[in-house]
Order: structure tokens, then C-alpha cells, then sequence
């Protein structure tokens, strides 16, 4: 997740492009590996503390290269984000929201 992550950030493209190859892999992501994001995102609880203390900081540093992203285009003119950290919040919240009702065949 980190890796592709950085592999996106570190692209040859616009922040348009990089935002959208983010959300693209964010959505494959949700749809390979369901099972593996619902852990992350709702059952982290029921992890040892160092699992959870892991899952958190990759957490952060993914939504580190987001609001990377963001503040990128908002220098380039292609965005206009008053707040790129909450904004990154608000897109990975509705990308994660997709396990409510993308259901596998």
C-alpha cells in the first residue's frame, strides 16, 4: 500500500494524474483485499498493540503522500483545497466507504 503509494507520488505526472492513479489504486485496493481493509479499518482494536501501533503509523504516512499530493497541485494551480490534510481525510473516507456497498459477485 505504502509502496504504490510512493510509486504514485514519485511519478513523471500532473497531481491531477497522481490523484486520480491514487484513487484508482485505492479502489482495486478495496476490491482485491476487502477482507485485509475491513481488519485495518474496523478491527484494528482487536489486534495487539504493536499491530495496531504499525497499522496506524502506515495509516499516516499514506495519508502523509495524499496531502502531498493535494499541496502539489494547490502550487501548481491545479487544485484550489483550502486544507489539503482534511481534504485527503474527506477522499479516503469516501473511498473507504465503498466496502459498505461494493459487494464481490
Amino acid at each position: 500500500m505504502i509502496e504504490s503509494a510512493n510509486e504514485i507520488d514519485a511519478l513523471k505526472a500532473s497531481s491531477t494524474e497522481k490523484l486520480t492513479k491514487f484513487i484508482e489504486f485505492h479502489i482495486l485496493l478495496t476490491l482485491e483485499r476487502r477482507e485485509w481493509l475491513t481488519v485495518m479499518l474496523r478491527d484494528q482494536s482487536y489486534l495487539p498493540e504493536k499491530n495496531i501501533e504499525e497499522l496506524r503509523n502506515r495509516d499516516k504516512y499514506y495519508r502523509k503522500v495524499l496531502v502531498k499530493i493535494i499541496t502539489e497541485g494547490n502550487k501548481s494551480g491545479e487544485f484550489k483545497v483550502e486544507n489539503p490534510s482534511v481534504c485527503s481525510m474527506v477522499i479516503l473516507g469516501a473511498l473507504n466507504w465503498t466496502l459498505q456497498w461494493v459487494r464481490p459477485d
